[in-house]
C-alpha cells in the first residue's frame, strides 16, 4: 500500500471518528489534521531518540529544531487548508 493512501486513510479514519459524535462535528477537519500533525511529531521525535540511543549520539534539542518544526507543521496547514 501507498503511504499516501495510508496517509489519507488516517485522515478520514479521525475525520470519520469525529463526525461520528454530536458534540465534536464542529471544525472536524482541522481536528483530523491536528491529529495527524501530532502523530506525525511524536514519529518523528521518537525516530530522533532511537538514533540518539542506538548510536550513542547526543542530539541537542535547541531552538533552532523547534522553529523548523513548526515551520513544516505550517507549511502543511497551508496545504491542507489552502482557503
Amino acid at each position: 500500500m501507498d503511504i499516501v493512501v495510508l496517509y489519507y486513510y488516517a485522515f478520514y479514519k479521525f475525520y470519520s471518528l469525529f463526525e461520528a459524535f454530536s458534540q465534536t462535528r464542529w471544525l472536524t477537519t482541522a481536528k483530523a489534521a491536528i491529529c495527524l500533525g501530532s502523530l506525525e511529531l511524536g514519529l518523528y521525535f521518537s525516530i530522533i531518540n532511537y538514533r540518539d540511543v542506538l548510536l550513542k549520539h547526543s542530539s541537542d534539542f535547541e531552538y533552532n529544531t523547534f522553529i523548523v518544526v513548526l515551520v513544516i507543521i505550517t507549511f502543511k496547514m497551508v496545504c491542507i487548508f489552502p482557503g
